[in-house]
């Protein structure tokens, strides 16, 4: 695999897409997704290519590592979090550049989404082969156990956002187990984002939520083209390996690996050839990587948005025309020049708090 090095979005949200060697711009199903070029701003620098043009093995390098609650369901779980667990458990639910819901059918081999009496009702049908890697099946229980754990009703979960499951009132079986039927009270458009994956029922107990993901990882209640091969809780250093037991389509890495690395430390080890990325955040960080033989640099966005909040309960933001004063006596393009300096790179200001700019409405 050549090495790649990133620029960071910084201020605003663009487009995100996973576009190295190791991955496939089409959805789950082989279908093409709409080319980021044709929506997104001109400043992305990816190379996205279908799962079929890309090579079969090799090792995938960089520096990252667990943090202390490996749960992304948890409180304390963090955005870091998600990416590990995203390599060894269930990841049925993405969005295309473009922001449209993606199915994967290895999980999810049919959802219907319907309106009665103004409540949504979700239809989730399992893909028959689903299991968790201890042989446990993943089926309508497993989307009960998600919610449940989640939901608030039970405050001894210590779950990250109860927004969303707390408007579904049930969760039950369907034509068979491995169809569940999801009733919301009134409508979530966003419901998607509540079942992206899904806890193992046994992970799903309250102290399982809590505490069982806490410096170590469970691939027992795992699922995916990858499971844990090493996780090393004294260096930190996490390696992916191909799961035997899974039933769908391959991934094409033979191995994922993590190396607990400070940032300065990731720019080093790029330059020495011993991981294949890093991300630059600053101009000196650049310049020392634009001489590293066989190495490309890229540039492009991540699907965040960086605001500015304001007290409104203070004596001094009370008043609405003194916090309108405060929004307007910022500068946003005095900032995106500060921050941008020397990264050879640029983009146009945010123009909606609700939409992306690559996505249909902006």
């Amino acid at each position: 695999m050549r090495r790649k090095l990133a620029l960071p979005l910084a201020l605003v949200a663009a487009v995100s897409v996973a576009a190295t060697a190791c991955s496939s711009s089409g959805d789950s199903s082989g279908k093409e997704t709409r080319s980021t070029a044709q929506v997104a701003s001109s400043v992305t620098d990816y190379n996205p290519q279908p799962y079929e043009n890309l090579k079969d093995g090799g090792t995938y390098t960089t520096a990252g590592t667990f943090d202390e609650q490996g749960n992304p369901f948890n409180v304390n779980g963090t955005l870091n979090a998600l990416r590990i667990w995203s390599w060894y458990n269930a990841d049925a639910i993405t969005y295309s550049p473009t922001g449209e819901v993606q199915y994967n059918p290895d999980y999810y081999s049919d959802v219907k989404v319907s309106v009665e009496g103004g409540d949504q009702k979700v239809v989730i049908t399992l893909n028959p082969k689903a299991v968790f890697n201890d042989g446990t099946p993943i089926d309508w229980r497993a989307v009960e156990a998600t919610w449940k754990a989640n939901n608030g009703s039970d405050k001894e979960y210590a779950a990250s956002s109860t927004e969303g499951y707390d408007r579904i009132t049930s969760v039950t079986r369907g034509a068979d187990d491995k169809q569940a039927v999801i009733a919301f009270k009134g409508v979530n458009a966003a419901w998607s984002a509540l079942f992206t994956t899904c806890l193992h029922p046994q992970a799903a107990t309250v102290e399982n939520f809590n505490t069982a993901y806490v410096k170590t990882a469970h691939p027992e209640w795992g699922t995916g083209p990858y499971t844990v091969g090493t996780w090393d809780a004294r260096s930190g250093n996490i390696t992916f390996v191909r799961n035997p037991a899974w039933w769908g389509r391959k991934g094409k890495l033979d191995k994922r690996v993590y190396v607990n690395l400070e940032r300065a430390a990731s720019i080093n080890a790029f330059k020495n050839g011993e991981i294949d990325y890093a991300p630059v955040g600053d101009a000196e960080n650049l310049k020392q990587v634009k001489t590293v033989k066989d190495a490309e640099v890229r540039s492009g966005g991540s699907p965040f948005e960086y605001a500015l909040y304001l007290n409104t309960k203070s004596p001094f933001l009370g008043d609405v025309q003194v916090r309108k004063a405060v929004q307007e006596s910022i500068d946003r393009s005095q900032i995106t020049k500060i921050r941008f300096q020397g990264l050879d790179y640029s983009e146009p200001l945010p123009g909606s708090a609700v939409l992306y700019s690559f996505q249909q409405g902006y």
